[in-house]
């Protein structure tokens, strides 16, 4: 054998520790460079200062080379040590993409397919999988045992992966499903001392009706929970996750769905899998935007790893977005305008344009004007397409995926976010319920509209126009409550969007049309106009501080650290960790109540009267938590004599500016619409009665018991609400257990209110009962064009107040309003409101 060694005079060559030079000696592609210097200046911190710590995480912009970065790490620790790497990344697309890097950059990797490779487990090649295949109850790796000792670990597009390594770790049964049943079966008592509407809303199927189980009637019951899981181990929806909660159930809320229902661990418990746990390192990919604290609870990962990321500091933003409001620049634009614009225009359908949503169904109103809907069976060939200009002709709309898609250059010069992004999983949900206006929940949200955001634009000199639409989100971006959660480089391209409209509404009051404002705008940005490069690069380089704070982290920590003592049965332990750190937090009274409930979860095993204490506070605060099992007295709604205008004028000038009202006006309007979330329907009947000047109430999310909404109209009269709205527009029929459930929320308020009137209210489509249907009690009707018509005239009303000067807005004037608008206490009742059929 020819052995060139012996020209060298060398009998062996030692293994390259040094990243950057690992990099200069390896067989790349003639096309592949130097290392950019923001990956110069990263490994060579990591390799001089970091290269011995067990977490790491590393921040850098978006294009900046993250996954060669987090190659060459593995690499030169393979080299080190011997010990097997393993590269993880959120999807398969993305493992296409790594393996497809690592060859061109000359870096020996293998894909995971279904044994582990012996390249691997000899340390002679790095493994990349997706985290659904590392972390999942019959992992290769190994859960509870490692099958690998002390591997080298790189976690890329980290809150990606903590989002799959979480959905690993739930249980969910179906409803028609055996084990459903009898869930519901075991905890039907339960739920109903949660909300008795809303448990036969879940009865009937309601997609949107959400409870949870009570942690006290968990605990208790987990040995019959476990009898129920273990008889459907063949389902993969039971199977997977329960080979990683099945002995810490205690630990775990179960979620009840008229869809599904869904056991999921409090705390994702990152630690059964050893492999992770015991790794030589860790190395977690970030984007410089986005907060980090959520990964110490997620992934266990370190304080110290989040304080002091590593980062290249010289530079400031990378890429070009051009962020566009179309409803700041016209208030009247509507979604036929917009559909057409980026669906059906020819000059929009030349260029890769993509939208982003929050569930399949709310992809339907794009898909309407021609958009092809993009699912998890045909993401691949989609995303493929839109890097193929003879295939990008046809606009691609995304839902939940707000990360693990790259859409760099051509194929996404446009991107619409089509409102917030909204969280499908029961526990999400559940949490984004009760949790309404919690630092911790915008935080997460503003994180996945950044995340959104980033999906166009994947390098330094890539660009891209980001369009913000619905009423939510274009919230989000306006307010300045939620605005301060953005990073500071999201904060200055919002900025700049807004800097726009004031342009663009010039064009507008001199006669322009919206879609030619709009398209003339996206051309500015696509045609490369120099002007607007300028002034874009001048007002990015004005941001001074360069990366996203981390917030809670004190909060976080004591989070996992409570989970872990709750899960060695030191419940003790848990509660004074949690105390200490609300001690230490300037918590809101509400935010403080959600943890005096877990508070009140973590005692419980060993002091069920102080757990019930606990949740009597956290109820007191927050009525939409868990009602505790005693010590609670309704509290009723009175009419307040003061004058109603003078609560209209008080909620008006609770904003800082005219135009922040609108957008909530037109944030709680967008949510009172048929074949919506009924919940969200609920919350916003209830805001746009307080907006309205009426005291309100929500008896059934807050007590637990009644009708959906309650408002005081006049003295000794209130308006009832069952709320129906979840379902179809074409709905001809009132039904039975709808009949059922009105009755039985007047028959509550006539117990609570003797003596008082009630106008009672179905908001349904339908006006006459079904065969054999009947209520004891009168009823109206709120339909859909009626509906319509009272939003129209509420957004007149409050545009015309937008209007008026803070210290011209009188009394006389909004009664005199409010009389123009038919919004008189009357009115609503007489004017909206319609009889059944007979």
């Amino acid at each position: 054998m020819i052995d060139f060694s012996k020209l060298t005079g060398s009998s062996s060559t030692t293994a390259l520790t040094d990243p950057s030079l690992i990099y200069e000696n390896s067989d790349r592609e003639t096309d592949k460079g130097p290392l950019r210097p923001a990956q110069e200046y990263v490994l060579t911190d990591w390799h001089t200062n970091r290269r011995s710590d067990k977490d790491v995480l590393v921040k850098l912009h978006t294009g900046q080379g993250k996954t060669l970065v987090g190659l060459l790490m593995l690499q030169s620790k393979l080299n080190e040590t011997g010990n097997p790497s393993l590269y993880v990344c959120p999807n398969n697309y993305l493992v296409g993409q790594t393996l497809k890097q690592a060859k061109s950059f000359g870096i020996s990797c293998i894909e995971f397919t279904s044994d582990l490779p012996v390249e691997f487990e000899n340390g002679e090649s790095i493994l990349v999988c997706n985290a659904s295949k590392a972390f999942n109850g019959f992992s290769k790796l190994g859960t509870r045992r490692s099958k690998v000792e002390n591997i080298n670990i790189v976690i890329d597009d980290s809150h990606a992966c903590s989002e799959t390594i979480k959905n690993a770790c739930i249980i969910t049964l179906k409803n028609g499903e055996d084990a459903y049943r009898d869930i519901i079966s075991l905890f039907e008592e339960d739920l109903e001392g949660q909300g008795e509407g809303t448990l036969r809303e879940i009865k009937d199927g309601g997609r949107d009706a959400l409870l949870p189980v009570p942690y006290w009637a968990w605990y208790e019951n987990t040995g019959k929970v476990a009898d129920i899981l273990s008889k459907n181990l063949n389902s993969n929806d039971v199977k997977f996750a329960w080979e990683i909660i099945k002995d810490a159930l205690s630990n775990c809320q179960c979620l009840v769905s008229g869809k599904e229902v869904s056991i999921v661990p409090y705390t994702t418990p990152i630690r059964n899998f050893d492999f992770y746990e015991s790794a030589g390192q860790r190395v977690f990919m970030s984007a410089t935007m986005v907060d980090d604290s959520f990964l110490i609870a997620d992934l266990g990962i370190s304080i110290q790893s989040v304080q002091k990321p590593l980062v290249y500091p010289d530079e400031k933003w990378s890429g070009e977005k051009m962020v566009l409001i179309p409803s700041e620049i016209d208030s009247e634009v509507n979604l036929s305008t917009l559909g057409e614009l980026f669906c059906q225009d020819k000059e929009s359908n030349s260029i890769g344009t993509s939208i982003l949503v929050s569930s399949e169904p709310n992809s339907r109103m794009w898909t309407q004007y021609g958009a092809i809907y993009v699912s998890k069976d045909n993401i691949d060939a989609e995303v493929a397409k839109l890097h193929n200009e003879e295939e990008r002709y046809k606009a691609r709309v995304f839902a939940n995926k707000y990360d693990g898609i790259d859409l760099p250059d051509s194929a996404c010069r446009v991107l619409v976010l089509s409102g917030n992004p909204y969280s499908n999983d029961l526990s999400s949900q559940y949490e984004n319920t009760v949790r309404v206006g919690s630092d911790v929940v915008e935080k997460r949200l503003a994180r996945s509209i950044e995340q959104g955001m980033g999906r166009s634009v994947r390098g330094d000199k890539d660009y891209s126009v980001i369009v913000l639409i619905g009423p939510d989100l274009v919230k989000q971006a306006r307010s300045k409550k939620t605005r301060r959660h953005f990073s500071p480089q999201t904060n200055k391209q919002v900025d700049i969007g807004l800097k726009i409209v004031s342009l663009a509404k010039g064009e507008l009051e001199h006669g322009g049309d919206i879609k030619d404002v709009l398209k003339s705008l996206i051309n500015k940005c696509l045609s490369r106009d120099s002007a607007w490069k300028d002034f874009y690069r001048q007002e990015m380089n004005s941001i001074k501080s360069t990366h996203a704070s981390s917030e809670f982290l004190g909060l976080f920590m004591a989070e996992r650290q409570a989970d872990e003592a709750y899960r060695n049965g030191d419940y003790s332990t848990a509660a004074q960790v949690m105390q200490s750190a609300l001690d230490k937090e300037e918590l809101s009274q509400k935010e403080k109540a959600w943890y005096l409930q877990e508070m009140a979860r973590l005692v419980y095993p060993y002091s069920k009267t102080e757990s019930n204490k606990f949740q009597l506070a956290a109820f007191s605060s927050n009525r939409l938590l868990l009602k505790p099992r005693d010590g609670i007295k309704y509290d009723k709604i009175s009419y307040i004599p003061e004058a109603r205008v003078s609560r209209v004028i008080s909620w008006v000038n609770g904003f800082d500016e005219p135009q922040e009202m609108v957008i909530e006006i037109d944030e709680i309007l967008s949510n009172l619409r048929f074949e919506g979330d009924s919940k969200r329907f609920e919350r916003a009947w209830d805001s746009l009665g307080k907006s309205l000047g009426f005291t309100t109430q929500m008896p059934d999310s807050e007590w637990k018991m009644g009708p959906d909404n309650l408002w005081v109209v006049t003295d000794g009269t209130y308006l009832l609400v069952e709320a129906k709205n979840e379902v179809k527009k074409t709905r001809s029929e009132i039904v039975k257990s709808e009949a059922e459930q009105i009755d039985s929320s007047i028959a509550w308020f006539k117990e609570q209110y003797p003596g008082a009137n009630s106008v009672n209210v179905l908001i349904i489509p339908a006006r006459k009962f079904a065969r054999g249907v009947a209520v004891n009690n009168p009823i109206k009707i709120l339909d859909d064009s009626r509906l319509r018509a009272f939003k129209k005239q509420i957004r007149r009303f409050f545009v015309d107040l937008s209007r008026v000067k803070p210290d011209q807005l009188s009394e006389d004037g909004v009664a005199a309003r409010l009389q123009e608008y038919e919004l008189c206490e009357q009115d609503i009742l007489d004017k909206y409101l319609i009889g059944m059929m007979r």
